[in-house]
């Protein structure tokens, strides 16, 4: 499907909506490629943020939900858990500078347990 402002989706339908497997494409270049339910990122996937950051792991209701990587362009990651979009459990960060944080995060924030090097 081409929509009016140039973004694209290819992939499997149910009752007009995308959902199963497919890839949507932003005007901007950004993407979602992976699994989708009644129109939402719902399952495993992979989100790309042209000159931003890359994030592969699970998805619900278009939010990171379950594990996931994160990769940013100046090769900082994270590993780790997140529910409601946000990072959530254990997780490991890792920055450029070669800092590091392994611990616990609650709603985004390091929060408990963890060490920073």
């Amino acid at each position: 499907m081409l929509f009016r402002d140039g973004a694209h989706y290819e992939g499997t339908w149910y009752l007009g909506r995308a959902h199963g497997y497919g890839k949507f494409t932003h005007v901007k270049g950004e993407t979602y490629e992976g699994e989708w339910a009644d129109d939402m990122h719902h399952g495993k996937g992979i989100s790309t943020h042209v000159n931003f950051f890359k994030y592969e792991g699970q998805f619900r209701r278009n939010m990171q939900e379950g594990v996931g990587t994160e990769n940013w362009p100046d090769n900082s990651t994270f590993v780790g858990n997140y529910k409601a979009g946000k990072r959530n459990g254990y997780g490991v960060e890792k920055w450029a500078d070669g800092t590091s944080y392994a611990g616990n995060y609650v709603m985004g924030i390091m929060e408990g347990f963890g060490t920073y090097k």
